[in-house]
């Protein structure tokens, strides 16, 4: 049987659908990325804001225009089709679908020739030894075979007023270091050279089953396998420091970069989103960091609209943007998320003016990272080449203080008595710049 799979949302989705993958693999199914010619289809949904949901149903409902031609298998998989399990199991009785502690049923699901529907073993979704994320650590790779993302923990104990991650991917769990060791060498042993740390918190990693903070430990383990660079992403700024930022600027391996989503920086708002830290907490974590060491980039996520954001605190966000300390950015329209503290919150900013707070502090992002950029204009920078732009002519690559598929690029000159592939770590020289680079092999 040839099985095809559609990702969306998060790379913790991705971690999902490459060990998803790998399990059919290991167990006789061939996969395709020709959807045309698969005869099952997996989605793995994602049900984090309402573009993610309005996505996930497209595709669910173009998929079930396949089905009626191709008669193909569809299985549902991921957020979408754990939290509304009982309206998707109501409005599309043709398909299957499949909750998020119950992946080693795949399948079963897969060989039986009627629609099966596996709701949740248990709300919490709390780790056993035969939970499908400890014993299944071999992937089937979604991205260029050079990066590689690992998963150290699943759910959320944060409760963020405006998330519903915790009632649907459960109370945060981490994976045991070991497993995690023998994870990362598969990888490695697969060609990955940049290694991104993920979950939906990494800095409280092993918390829960060592009763202390073990990130460090982890990384301690990471830096003796054979990888160009090992990033952080999703990092609490709580629980970010100085021990962490010093760690990371002495040892080579770890990318000068790290990821700690913000969201806002009014103390009336932070409040409210059960964010537990302030704006002057935020400002001097961010000093710390670029004290000990300026090189590290730091990228943040930000929400325009959320409830009670009248203008001046707007504004207030808009001019700490606007000051330059978050070197790269994203920024995402509050979703009012049913099940949340957040959703009854009054007064609700309108749409329109969600809209135009977005494109504000998108623009002055811009400009920022504009200026920036000039100013590395001449200098010698290594790059890891992600791809080849026909447009363009141009190996497309990265810095190490640039991340895969969020961040600007780094475009190199075709030179074409050498030839780079993907993977491929050279060192350029920075001929020109906006929001994105353009360099040129270095002599």
């Amino acid at each position: 049987m040839n099985i095809g799979l559609i990702s969306l949302g998060c790379d913790k989705n991705r971690v999902d659908s490459e060990k998803v993958l790998y399990y059919l693999k290991e167990n006789g199914f061939n996969i395709t990325n020709d959807l045309n010619n698969a005869d099952a289809l997996i989605i793995n949904t994602c049900a984090f804001i309402d573009e993610a949901k309005e996505e996930s149903i497209s595709v669910i409902l173009d998929s079930i225009e396949i089905q009626k031609k191709n008669n193909i298998k569809i299985v549902l998989i991921g957020c979408l089709a754990s939290r509304y399990f009982e309206v998707l199991k109501k409005e599309f009785p043709t398909i299957n679908i499949v909750c998020l502690d119950r992946y080693e049923n795949i399948l079963e699901v897969l060989q039986n020739e009627n629609p099966v529907f596996l709701s949740c073993n248990n709300k919490s979704l709390k780790y056993e030894k035969t939970s499908f994320d400890l014993v299944n650590i071999g992937r089937v790779s979604t991205t260029p075979k050079h990066i590689g993302y690992l998963k150290i923990a699943d759910g959320c104990d944060n409760f963020c007023s405006y998330c519903a991650i915790p009632f649907i991917r459960g109370r945060y769990r981490s994976i045991p270091l070991e497993i995690l060791i023998e994870e990362a060498k598969f990888l490695q042993n697969s060609g990955v050279k940049e290694l991104m740390i993920i979950a939906q918190d990494t800095t409280k990693y092993g918390i829960d089953i060592y009763g202390e903070y073990k990130l460090r430990d982890l990384l301690n383990e990471l830096i003796k396998l054979n990888f160009w660079k090992i990033k952080i992403l999703y990092a609490y700024p709580e629980l970010i420091d100085d021990k962490l930022i010093k760690f990371i600027s002495e040892n080579e391996k770890i990318a000068k970069y790290i990821d700690m989503p913000i969201q806002h920086i009014n103390d009336d708002l932070l409040k409210s989103m059960n964010r537990k830290i302030t704006k002057k907490e935020i400002i001097s974590k961010l000093r710390m960091i670029k004290s000990i060491n300026p090189n590290i980039a730091i990228r943040s996520s930000f929400i325009v609209g959320y409830p009670g954001e009248n203008k001046a605190k707007f504004l207030e966000l808009y001019e700490f943007i606007e000051e330059g300390l978050i070197q790269h950015l994203g920024v995402f329209k509050y979703s009012r998320e049913e099940g949340t503290k957040a959703y009854n919150l009054k007064p609700q900013v309108s749409t329109k003016v969600k809209g135009e707070r977005y494109e504000a502090i998108y623009q002055t992002q811009y400009k920022n990272v504009i200026n920036k950029n000039k100013q590395l204009i001449g200098l010698k920078k290594q790059v890891i080449i992600d791809d080849f732009d026909e447009d363009t002519d141009c190996y497309v690559g990265r810095f190490e203080q640039q991340c895969f598929d969020v961040d600007n690029v780094v475009y190199v000159k075709n030179n074409e008595t050498i030839k780079l592939n993907e993977g491929d770590i050279i060192d350029v020289v920075i001929d020109d710049a906006d929001f994105d680079f353009y360099a040129s092999l270095a002599c």
